[in-house]
Parts: C-alpha cells; sequence; structure tokens
C-alpha cells in the first residue's frame, strides 16, 4: 500500500523534496528500505496512457515510471500537441516517454547516446511489439565525435572530457535524412546542453515548424535556449519545462 502510495506522488511535491538535501536524504532511505532491490526488472506500467505496456527499469530509481505517474504535465503536453503527429524524442532515456508517445497514436523517432539505454528502448519495443525509429547518438550544434559521462543514474548522462565514446549529430543531419518523417513535435531533455541542440537545428525549426517541449535545468543558463525560440511564442509548463510553438 504504501509502495503505491509513493510511486504516485504529485510531482511538484516530488521536485520540491528533490531540492531540499535534508528531505531528499530521508526520502531516499525511505526508497532504499521500501524497494529494496533496485537492479534492472521487467515491468508492467500500471498507470496513464502507456498502462500496460512493459518497460525495463529499476524499481525504485524509475518507480514513478512504472506507476505512469512520472512529469504529468509531460504527459498533458503531449495529449494536447502531440498525439497522431510525429514526435522527436531527443534524450529518450529508457523510452519511457517513447512508449506514452506511441500509445497516443504518434510515429516516434527516438534520440538516445547511451548504450545501455538505447539497448532498453529496442528491447522495449520488442516485448510490446511497437515500432519506433532509434538513432543511438548524441545531438549537439555539430556533428563529431564526444565522451559521454554515464556515472550516477541512467538519466543524468552528459557529455563529457571523458567517458564512453559516442557519435554526435544534429536535428539538422537527421532532418535531412529522407527515410524519417520531418517532426511535428520535439521533446529535448538531455541535461544542460539543450541550447547545442537548437543551434545544430536551425534549418529543422525553420522548414519543419515543430512545436517543442524543452526541459531546463538550475545548473546551465537558459539564455542559450531563449536565444534560438525568437521564431516562437512560449510558456512555462511547470518549473523545469517550457512549451514553444511557432509564431
Amino acid at each position: 500500500m504504501l509502495k503505491s502510495i509513493l510511486s504516485r506522488t504529485p510531482d511538484g511535491i516530488r521536485k520540491w523534496i528533490y531540492r531540499s538535501p535534508p528531505l531528499h536524504r530521508l526520502a531516499s532511505k525511505a526508497s532504499a528500505v521500501i524497494w529494496r532491490d533496485d537492479s534492472w526488472q521487467w515491468r508492467r506500467i500500471t498507470g496513464g496512457a502507456a498502462e500496460g505496456l512493459w518497460i525495463q527499469v529499476q524499481p525504485r530509481t524509475q518507480k514513478f515510471q512504472v506507476s505512469g505517474s512520472y512529469e504529468p504535465s509531460v504527459h498533458r503536453v503531449l495529449a494536447a500537441h502531440a498525439a497522431g503527429g510525429v514526435v522527436w524524442d531527443v534524450g529518450a532515456h529508457i523510452g519511457y516517454f517513447v512508449l506514452v508517445a506511441l500509445r497516443m497514436g504518434s510515429e516516434v523517432v527516438a534520440i538516445e547516446p547511451n548504450p545501455e539505454n538505447a539497448r532498453r528502448i529496442r528491447a522495449a519495443l520488442a516485448r510490446n511489439r511497437l515500432d519506433a525509429t532509434l538513432i543511438e547518438a548524441a545531438v549537439g550544434a555539430r556533428e563529431g565525435s564526444a565522451y559521454l559521462d554515464v556515472q550516477g543514474e541512467s538519466s543524468t548522462g552528459r557529455l563529457a572530457a571523458e567517458g564512453i565514446p559516442v557519435s554526435v549529430t544534429t536535428l539538422d543531419s537527421v532532418y535531412e535524412q529522407r527515410e524519417i518523417a520531418p517532426p511535428s513535435f520535439v521533446k529535448i531533455d538531455i541535461e544542460g546542453s539543450e541550447g547545442n541542440v537548437l543551434l545544430g537545428a536551425e534549418r529543422m525549426l525553420a522548414e519543419a515548424r515543430p512545436k517543442l517541449l524543452i526541459e531546463l535545468h538550475p545548473w546551465v543558463d537558459a539564455k542559450d535556449v531563449f536565444d534560438h525560440l525568437a521564431a516562437y511564442e512560449w510558456r512555462e509548463v511547470d518549473d523545469g519545462h517550457i512549451f514553444a510553438s511557432p509564431r
């Protein structure tokens, strides 16, 4: 019973706890007691748009993905603006929102640089008998190669001076691939490098004019993001995301 309650903790309360170091430490200790085994496991999503689908998770770390209560504001934006369109998920992690968007009738292009996360996305698609395009690469301002720091949780990988080698693409490069449908909606969450993603997407933004859902991070100056949104109107979705639509 307690597991179920904690799994559905409202997103705003959860973020408030995470931003208070004492409360976060207390919540982490309680979580470790309740979810003793945090090894990767297959679980069925028990609520939300992707209810009933299988996903490979760490039950403690990703308990909100299992309950379908993860980032409800993102769910609402996807339902209102992305359902039935072509969604590019930049920084797709383990594929939770890939599954959500597919369930909403969207065609999905998932972009994820972490090889282990990419493997989990492929496995989830296969187990649920769903189709999506998966691009295993980081996204930046220009094509090339870089290192991905994957220490810590699976969701916190970011480009760094050392780590595992990954290829880097741009959204303009993806857009120029004829076999990939232009996006009507782009979701971007890559741990602080969102401005570089937009810098490498000038042609795609000008021609495809997709709607955008962008996660902002407190350790990065958001000016790098807003500098590329002159042709867009935007609004805050919550204290960590903005939604932008072309003027």
